[in-house]
């Protein structure tokens, strides 16, 4: 049995591995929709917040990413008819963003598609091995958010 320092390295070796081959299969799914790995988080994003519109502010920092970088990614998703933008009726600076009927239907078939990409990578797991990795991906994450957490309160401080 190897000793769990080797175990770490090779885990180590394996996530980021996984990521990119996940990432470019996600990739060609996205291409027949005519998004890119940018445009897909805005709008993922965007369809998550459902009939609730969400400023341009509120996108950028949920991406993490400046208003100036998200207004391209914005703009193409508004050509491409997926999204809409309109004006605060208060602050003509501030634009509103949601998905358009269009938009909300590819997010659809989106979904299914990914839902089926995800079984085909993962249908070689039992249901008690898929049940292990997703009781393990939990205590990671929940690990990973209280040190975040911790580490933000402290930054506060």
């Amino acid at each position: 049995m190897p000793n769990k320092l080797a175990m770490l390295h090779k885990l180590q070796a394996n996530m980021p591995l996984t990521k990119r081959l996940l990432h470019a299969r996600q990739s060609e799914m996205l291409e027949r929709f005519g998004l890119s790995q940018a445009q897909f988080e805005a709008f993922f994003a965007l369809h998550h917040a459902g009939e609730e519109p969400v400023t341009t502010k509120v996108l950028a920092q949920q991406l993490h990413v400046t208003p100036g970088a998200i207004s391209p990614i914005i703009e193409s998703l508004v050509q491409i008819g997926y999204a809409k933008r309109s004006n605060d009726n208060v602050d003509r600076r501030i634009f509103h963003l949601e998905l358009t009927s269009k938009g909300k239907q590819v997010a659809k078939q989106i979904h299914a598609d990914k839902r089926v990409l995800l079984h085909d990578v993962l249908s070689s797991l039992s249901t008690e091995e898929l049940a292990t990795l997703i009781r393990l991906q939990e205590r990671i994450i929940e690990k990973l958010q209280n040190e975040n957490q911790s580490h933000n309160s402290k930054e506060t401080a």
